[in-house]
């Protein structure tokens, strides 16, 4: 909890405006995954710069806090909701990656023709020509037995409980295989799991860069998302599935 806060009211990240109130903008465009509230420096650099400001969410805010259980003192969560809809108001254009964002934001701004959907796109190719010799031998471990691969962030609102329970219906298939690809801030608490209940069916195989990614995807027999069973939660379209699908397994 403590460290959550931290990391919220961490004021570092506005001296980036200063650093680059010398240069010319003729648009900024932020990015916006967790938290949200590291757009309040472009607000400021846009207003220094009177240049135009788009926002691209990829999380709902104060939304996503509720459902991870990281904050849940209703005083912060009001001053962080302040803090969204200031946001949200001052962007020129809001950019939605899920079209389930659309209601939510809009009753935090004055002008709803601003908000915009635009889908996540795919950080992967199905071209594996830079790929380490790492993940290729990963891909022909996952070759060997049929093998479910969940790539990505392993945190809370991914339901990683969920993947273990599994975990432990299948414990004695011995041809299947769960392979973790990534890292996240549960990660500690499934190695935790694997060894109380003794799972030999999950494979932690660590993280891998984005161009390492084909091989690794296309070599599963099956690829899984998981997400937390919360309505916040299901509003959001993650974004490996679009690697998921440009790694052409779909098409196999």
């Amino acid at each position: 909890m403590r460290s959550t806060i931290s990391h919220l009211l961490s004021l570092s990240y506005l001296f980036a405006p200063i650093a680059l109130r010398r240069q010319k903008f003729d648009a900024i465009f932020v990015y916006a995954p967790s938290p949200l509230i590291q757009a309040l420096p472009a607000l400021f650099l846009s207003f220094l710069k009177r240049a135009p400001i788009t926002l691209w969410v990829q999380d709902l805010w104060p939304e996503a806090l509720r459902a991870t259980g990281h904050v849940k003192s209703p005083i912060l969560l009001r001053l962080v909701t302040s803090a969204v809809q200031y946001i949200y108001r001052k962007s020129d254009s809001i950019l939605i990656q899920s079209e389930a964002f659309r209601s939510p934001i809009e009753r935090l701004v004055s002008d709803p023709d601003k908000i915009h959907y635009f889908p996540n796109l795919s950080k992967t190719t199905s071209s594996s020509n830079s790929c380490s010799a790492a993940a290729n031998d990963l891909a022909a471990t996952i070759k060997e037995t049929f093998s479910i691969v969940l790539a990505g962030n392993i945190g809370r609102a991914q339901s990683i409980e969920t993947v273990v329970e599994a975990a432990c219906h299948l414990r004695d298939a011995d041809n299947v295989k769960i392979f973790i690809v990534g890292s996240g801030s549960r990660l500690d608490w499934l190695e935790a799991e694997m060894r109380r209940l003794s799972l030999k069916n999950i494979v932690l195989a660590g993280r891998f860069p984005a161009s390492d990614m084909p091989p690794i995807l296309g070599a599963a027999s099956a690829l899984l998302v998981t997400l937390g069973d919360d309505p916040t939660v299901s509003l959001t379209v993650p974004s490996k599935i679009q690697s998921y699908l440009a790694c052409g397994l779909s098409r196999s």
